[in-house]
């Protein structure tokens, strides 16, 4: 598959690197592309199954592509624990990464809701980009 360049390289890059740069406006705006990108395949009847930060890649601070999700708290999930058997074991029996930074409650609300352990209480990609448009 050949793909544009990304310049950034990938939204976990970016948010180590400038996670402080963003304010809650583009944090909501990037997720919101995000979701959309999502909810594109979806609607192509495909699913991503290794959706994650190191899997969307970014053009410039505003502008990303999926490829192969944390924006809201600046780290990965479980970024300190060790991505074994183990948290996949744990993660199965409903355990869920422990937000510990200052985030506005509704978009607190919304990241619960997308950790739900019951998919059907998920939001879809579509209902999500729209929630965050």
């Amino acid at each position: 598959m050949v793909m544009e360049y990304t310049k950034q390289e990938s939204l976990r890059k970016l948010l180590d690197s400038k996670y402080s740069e963003l304010n809650w406006t583009s944090k909501v705006a990037n997720l919101s592309y995000i979701a959309n990108g999502l909810n594109t395949i979806h609607k192509a009847n495909l699913m991503h199954k290794d959706f994650y930060s190191r899997n969307i890649v970014n053009q410039n601070m505003h502008s990303f592509y999926i490829t192969d999700f944390e924006v809201f708290t600046g780290y990965p999930p479980y970024h300190n624990i060790p991505h074994d058997k183990d948290l996949a074991t744990c993660i199965c029996l409903g355990y869920r990464p422990k937000i510990r930074c200052k985030v506005p409650q509704l978009l607190l609300d919304l990241m619960n809701k997308c950790l739900d352990t019951d998919p059907q209480n998920r939001s879809t990609a579509k209902e999500l980009g729209d929630m965050l448009y």
